[in-house]
């Protein structure tokens, strides 16, 4: 087997300890730890099963796994059994279990973006705006993040809770159960109530070692699910200077501050970034690191276009100039980095004709950002249509093919059936396939509401009845068409073509849940600024950088909802110079100088002046104020003009 640089006899201390915090900046050697860690725990015989490692995306996992595969390439020890997965998805296996159904009497069934948009219509036609039920989801999610719901006041107590998250959840609560369903904010409350059960004992879940990295962007109840599973050692890292993206929208930094503290015993390394071509530490380990952010060998590029979509087809040209016929780079290396999906969807288009082909990734946001489209969108097509053929009896599947096309109608007449089978005591599932054994001129069902889910409901069986048998192509035709959406089909991308629809629907829902790039296509990737947690691309590409991030949120998707805003309203500042420091061969810098007024204001652009060109009033811009505080030898610009003729 592949050792690491040291023997096991002459490990750092930190290695066989309980509790471990490791703190450093960008690039200090925090994950690098943990790879370390990992095959420090391999070299000892330590079954890869009894090892669990948390990162904050799928992306970030499957370069772990990459990464560490290569570490330990030609041994023994078996990296696909090392458990490698975000919190998410490690709360969905947790609650998985008979106990946990047992104790919690409800289903881990997670709702994905496009099924929480349907929730969101009921919850509308059940009397609450959409401010108020923006605003309670808000306070639920706040509540659930540190392990605290809303109850109502016990008699002579001040109320002094939110009255309508109360209400909100009240509905919610009883909702959800009916469709054995959980929101995704309320994962890791459920295992922490989950833990105070007396069958978490019986259960007996858990690892003898479990590393997370970047605990600082953990909410408090997902630090506390980390910690229960930990038997033997807990390794943690952390940067409390850099946010990145995770699925916990109120992360608890304290957890990072404060893990010395609450843990005996526990070994505290602090990681300091040099000028050097290393990282220099406190303590007395050593890091394998060698590549920083101010590395001499990087090359930086700082270049100005006149507009957008210059800067989208120049950008597209020179990635397309520097892969063609290269056996040197490839379209994977390419890490474009945009602030919002008004610049994702400009570069998808770009790079797709220039290249005559899909050769380009959106991730995380943008892929998530897809499935909330209208109801009649191609991609919720598909995976309404796939989970219908792959459990037909999932009360979320009808809910969602009764609602296709039909908005509000659609809510309003499933909320008459719920309050069907309320009375008559059934099931959704129950209420629903009932209504094929109803006749129209019943005086209860045969509203004009019944008769559109009756419609619906015929239909759906149809469709189940003519493809449940499909597998593979076959069955991606029956649920996508001849060309299935972009979206939908990125999820599929790598099809082996024997896969049922339950297994594919698996695939889908997971990738819903935690998006993830998939390492074997040969394609650029388009994120957003914190989705570079945990990885580390050979050239990174900042687009539009003209003051586009302040103030947080993108107007042009009206993601200003709070919850939104508190999950992508974090330091840009912070987050900016991550993702400068992350390319390890080529950091490219890109800003234009104007664009169309309105479009500018409504991406929340700061302008500089106005000026008429053309009949057109174009906002004049001004490079982003994050620039000159990198604290990276940012070069003076040059015109996209000259850069092109370079080429």
């Amino acid at each position: 087997m592949a050792t690491p640089a040291y023997r096991i006899q002459d490990a750092p201390a930190w290695m066989e300890a309980g509790a471990v915090r490791i703190c450093g900046g960008v690039k200090s050697g925090k994950t690098e730890a943990l790879l370390e860690k990992a095959c420090f725990l391999a070299n000892k015989g330590i079954d890869p099963g009894r090892i669990c490692v948390v990162v904050n995306t799928a992306n970030a996992a499957e370069a772990f796994r990459e990464r560490l595969s290569v570490m330990l390439e030609g041994g023994q020890f078996d990296v696909a059994r090392l458990r490698i997965t975000t919190i998410q998805l490690l709360a969905v296996e947790l609650l998985s279990c008979k106990e946990a159904r047992l104790a919690l009497a409800r289903n881990p069934r997670v709702l994905n973006a496009y099924e929480r948009a349907f929730v969101l219509q009921d919850l509308a036609v059940c009397g609450f705006t959409d401010a108020q039920r923006e605003s309670a989801l808000t306070s639920l999610a706040r509540f659930w993040s540190t392990g605290i719901i809303p109850e109502l006041p016990a008699d002579g107590e001040d109320d002094t809770r939110d009255e309508i998250a109360t209400a909100v959840w009240a509905y919610l609560e009883t909702y959800l159960i009916a469709h054995q369903a959980v929101l995704p904010e309320d994962l890791s409350y459920l295992c922490t109530l989950f833990i105070k059960h007396d069958l978490w004992q019986a259960a007996a879940p858990g690892f003898d070692h479990v590393m997370v990295d970047d605990f600082q962007n953990l909410s408090k109840a997902s630090q506390i699910v980390c910690e229960a599973l930990a038997k033997n050692s807990l390794v943690i890292t952390g940067n409390t200077e850099v946010p990145g993206m995770n699925r916990d929208a109120f992360p608890c930094p304290e957890g990072l501050t404060r893990f010395v503290e609450e843990h005996d015993a526990a070994i505290s390394i602090a990681l300091e970034r040099t000028s050097g071509s290393e990282a220099t530490k406190t303590s007395t380990y050593t890091s394998g690191r060698d590549a920083l952010s101010d590395s001499p060998t990087r090359q930086i590029l700082n270049i100005k276009w006149k507009t957008p979509e210059e800067e989208a087809k120049g950008i597209s040209q020179w990635i397309r100039r520097l892969t063609s016929g290269s056996k040197e780079a490839s379209l994977s290396d390419f890490y474009l980095i945009v602030p919002n999906s008004h610049w994702a969807r400009a570069f998808e288009q770009s790079l797709t004709s220039q290249f005559r082909e899909h050769v380009t990734l959106l991730c995380g946001q943008f892929l998530s950002e897809r499935l909330c489209e209208p109801s009649c969108s191609p991609t919720l097509t598909a995976f309404t249509k796939l989970n219908l053929l792959a459990h037909p009896s999932d009360p979320l599947a009808w809910r969602c093919w009764c609602g296709l096309g039909l908005a509000d109608r659609g809510a309003e007449s499933w909320k008459q059936l719920l309050e069907l089978a309320k009375r008559e005591n059934l099931t959704v599932s129950e209420a629903v396939a009932q209504l094929s054994k109803t006749a129209s001129s019943d005086e209860e069902t045969g509203s004009p509401h019944f008769e559109a889910l009756r419609e619906r409901y015929l239909e759906g069986m149809d469709f189940i009845e003519r493809n449940q048998k499909k597998i593979g192509y076959a069955l991606l035709k029956a649920v996508a068409g001849e060309a299935p959406d972009r979206a939908f089909s990125l999820l599929v991308d790598l099809f082996e073509g024997t896969e049922d629809a339950r297994t594919t629907f698996d695939r889908a829902w997971k990738c819903a849940l935690d998006p993830h790039i998939g390492s074997r296509l040969d394609a650029v990737r388009i994120l957003s600024y914190g989705e570079l947690t945990g990885l580390s691309p050979q050239t990174v590409i900042l687009v539009g950088l003209n003051d586009v991030l302040m103030p947080p949120g993108d107007r042009s998707d009206n993601s200003t909802a709070e919850l939104e805003r508190e999950l992508f309203g974090k330091d840009y500042q912070a987050l900016f110079q991550d993702a400068v420091g992350k390319a390890s061969k080529t950091l490219v810098v890109s800003t234009i100088q104007k664009m169309e007024q309105k479009t500018a204001e409504a991406l929340g652009i700061r302008i500089a002046r106005l000026k008429t060109e053309h009949g057109k009033t174009m906002a004049m811009l001004s490079p982003s104020s994050l620039l000159p505080e990198t604290g990276s030898p940012i070069p003076g610009s040059e015109s996209g003009e000259y850069f092109l003729t370079t080429l």
